[in-house]
């Protein structure tokens, strides 16, 4: 059995961050396997998802969280623990180092390598840095040609330099229409020192600001045509991990309203309202005439019929807009 804790180097007064905290049992069977994390004053356990494996085996009480996985006769190396995330209290020092503890034990055998039972690892708290990230507009019309270029803002608040990661996601429908879209989003190439690249559907920059920087990237959308009448949706983010206390401002949401199709081109027709036919004389003969006349008539009147079909179709053909 062995147990291991990792945790980000650094982070700010009120940040959260993530502590990997894992026990294994690397021989041997036993009926429980039990992982106990001491936390300093000045973090705080933040419960998981109850859905998920540390949500369903890690309860806190107090300062001490206790992961535990349960099985008759444990084989193949199970373990318990897993991320948990904490919080740095806004009230603790710059400078103070916060010792975090893991112990592992078991329960129904006895463990012949005590040795590795005990893992540590700290977190120090530093001086927070704050980046933020904002469209230039918070809505862009646009039709499928020409592509649509939406610049975005990203600026370091502090009083430092920072490094982050800048998200620009894949884009995405915003009025609930199921499925992917086709539209995609670029970076217009900003040249160095930033550098960004495609990431998937999506694209991501890696960014060093000076303290107060702040940097303008332009992103080139290309809307699909099948796209034509929907609502799309692109959203940026920047990751400055636990140093970046502040996340309100991580991220920002662009809403694109593409125009529908063109109207299809009305049906030339005359002025009693059916379209031109023309009817070519077969004879001189007058019941001949009279009965091309006839037919003439019935061709105007379906004719008539069948234009008024066509106008119901190309008007009540077109895919319907979302809204």
């Amino acid at each position: 059995m062995r147990a291991r804790v990792a945790a980000d180097d650094v982070a700010a007064p009120g940040a959260q961050l993530t502590i990997e905290a894992r026990a294994q049992l690397v021989s041997g069977s036993a009926t429980a396997l039990v992982l106990e994390i001491d936390l300093p004053a000045g973090l705080t356990y933040l419960p998981s998802d109850p859905l998920s494996a540390e949500g369903r085996s890690c309860t806190a009480t107090g300062q001490v969280v206790t992961c535990r996985v349960e099985q008759a006769d444990m084989g193949e190396s199970p373990s318990t623990g897993g991320f948990l995330r904490v919080e740095v209290g806004r009230e603790v020092a710059v400078g103070t180092v916060l010792p975090v503890v893991a112990r592992a034990r078991v329960e129904g055998a006895t463990d012949p390598e005590p040795g590795n039972d005990t893992a540590t690892d700290s977190v120090q708290v530093v001086d927070e840095l704050d980046v933020g990230v904002s469209w230039a507009a918070e809505r862009y019309p646009t039709r499928p040609t020409p592509a649509l270029v939406a610049t975005l803002t990203v600026v370091n608040h502090g009083e430092g330099p920072v490094n982050t990661d800048l998200l620009v996601h894949d884009v995405r429908f915003a009025d609930g229409t199921t499925g992917l879209t086709r539209s995609e989003v670029a970076a217009v190439a900003p040249g160095p020192p930033y550098d960004c690249e495609p990431d998937l559907a999506s694209v991501r920059c890696s960014l060093t600001l000076a303290a107060g920087e702040q940097v303008v990237l332009s992103f080139t959308v290309h809307v699909d045509p099948a796209d034509a009448g929907h609502l799309l949706s692109v959203h940026a983010r920047t990751k400055t991990g636990s140093v970046d206390a502040t996340t309100a401002n991580d991220d920002d949401l662009a809403l694109i309203e593409v125009a529908g199709p063109a109207a299809p081109a009305p049906t030339e027709t005359t002025a009693g309202g059916a379209p031109p036919t023309e009817l070519a004389a077969t004879g001189s003969d007058l019941r001949a005439t009279a009965l091309v006349a006839a037919l003439g008539l019935l061709l105007v009147a379906v004719g008539a019929v069948a234009v008024r079909f066509s106008i119901r179709r190309d008007v009540f053909g077109q895919q319907p807009r979302s809204h």
